[in-house]
């Protein structure tokens, strides 16, 4: 399921933001959560200083031992689906970024459905989600051979929106690993929506 809102000012109907969230989802076979890992790159104190991090992998055991599955047979084009844990895909607004954030929040508390929910912070982001309780968690994954410059797969810190089969395209591993974020949600506010 995808759901979200938006907000629109009232006078002239114009988009002031929007924002939603889905089942977490990804496209790479080999992924697990590790905040320990050393190629989550967590270990760094100048990554760490200032920040809410998992730095001691709690959080990122939580999510690993979370159930998992796949629909069919290949993970590049079925994903591997995490029921009990929720992704915010995305929020842009103008000034109610933290309204909406808030509303896709208790939403997802509400329902039930989820225990968990990440998401993928741009840098500039960051100090907006530690607001809301997320901190940032360590992620890994084993890309392609033809990735690594021995043409074995290594473990790397992970690439959201890289699967397994993008990954041999031509520069496309050496982006920066994911800033992965995640929090648990508050088992209290189920069955309570605030609006």
């Amino acid at each position: 399921p995808i759901r979200g809102y938006q907000v629109r000012r009232r006078e002239e109907g114009w988009l002031q933001g929007f924002a939603w969230y889905t089942t977490f989802t990804h496209w790479t076979e080999t992924f697990r959560w590790d905040s320990l890992a050393v190629q989550a790159g967590l270990r760094r104190k100048s990554v760490t200083k200032g920040r809410a991090v998992d730095s001691a992998g709690q959080l990122a055991a939580e999510l690993e031992a979370q159930p998992r599955r796949c629909e069919g047979k290949d993970v590049n084009v079925y994903g591997v689906v995490w029921p009990t844990v929720a992704e915010v895909a995305i929020v842009g607004a103008l000034g109610c970024g933290g309204y909406l954030l808030q509303l896709l929040l208790q939403d997802m508390e509400a329902r039930g459905e989820y225990d968990y929910v990440v998401l993928q912070a741009t840098d500039n982001a960051v100090a907006f989600y530690e607001k809301f309780g997320f901190q940032r968690v360590g992620a890994v994954a084993q890309y392609a051979p033809q990735c690594s410059k021995t043409g074995r797969a290594q473990v790397m810190g992970y690439r959201h929106w890289i699967s397994d089969a993008q990954s041999v395209m031509e520069g496309s591993f050496l982006e920066k690993p994911s800033y992965m974020m995640a929090k648990r949600l508050d088992k209290g506010r189920r069955g309570r929506l605030f609006l």
